[in-house]
């Protein structure tokens, strides 16, 4: 079967911006109108992977595979073909000639939130975002039920030698959260991972790890 090659678009950040300004360069109108554009598409709660709209679903996938592919080290050394496949599940399939990587994609994220969030941003109250609280033991539960909810539907590309989950998430948590997840009880996927936006550069050197932050589930 063939896929449907597709690339990924992530939303731009002050660095880039300050290099062009530094270098002298001009942006052309094409490539700002196009920034303006992804920008306001964003989404303004939990959105450094996300953009607005059921079109933009496609790109939000494929950018999360992307970013996990460069944050993760066990397949750093790999060169891989990155298709959209005709049938979902998966939403993504990594091919090289050794390996067929059937990919599925979602988003941890609190729809009510990002809802009212919305509303106040039509309403110029962009800056009274709604923010979720998580705690330890609600947060466990919602990655389980996600994973759970991934595991039943079954790939209907069956020639992938491997099985992949990634949760991608711009929310607000514990970063120790993660650590403390106990093994997730589920044989579907050979791999599960999190990630979540880079730490922010918050000094005037130079980023040490531009990636986003990456986390292997356990399964039992």
């Amino acid at each position: 079967m063939n896929g449907i090659p597709l690339y990924c678009m992530t939303q731009p950040s002050p660095d880039t911006f300050e290099d062009q300004d530094e270098a002298g360069e001009e942006m052309s109108e094409e490539l700002w109108v196009a920034l303006v554009k992804m920008m306001k598409a964003a989404q303004s709660h939990s959105g450094y992977f996300s953009l607005k709209g059921n079109e933009n679903k496609p790109l939000n996938e494929v950018s999360a595979v992307r970013e996990w592919l460069n944050a993760c080290k066990k397949y750093q050394t790999e060169h891989f073909k990155l298709e959209r496949p005709r049938l979902d599940p998966p939403d993504a399939i990594l091919i090289n000639d050794k390996v067929r990587l059937g990919i599925e994609v979602t988003e941890f994220v609190d729809k009510d939130a990002r809802s009212k969030t919305a509303k106040r941003e039509k309403k110029c109250e962009k800056f009274l975002a709604c923010e979720k609280i998580y705690g330890e033991t609600e947060f466990h539960s919602l990655i389980k039920t996600i994973i759970s909810k991934k595991a039943a539907k079954q790939f209907k590309d069956t020639s992938c030698t491997s099985k992949i989950l990634i949760i991608y998430s711009a929310e607000l948590f514990d970063p120790n959260f993660l650590s403390s997840l106990p093994p997730v009880n589920q044989s579907f996927f050979d791999e599960i991972w999190f990630i979540s936006p880079p730490v922010p550069n918050i000094s005037a050197i130079e980023i040490q790890n531009p990636h986003c932050q990456i986390f292997e589930v356990r399964s039992g």
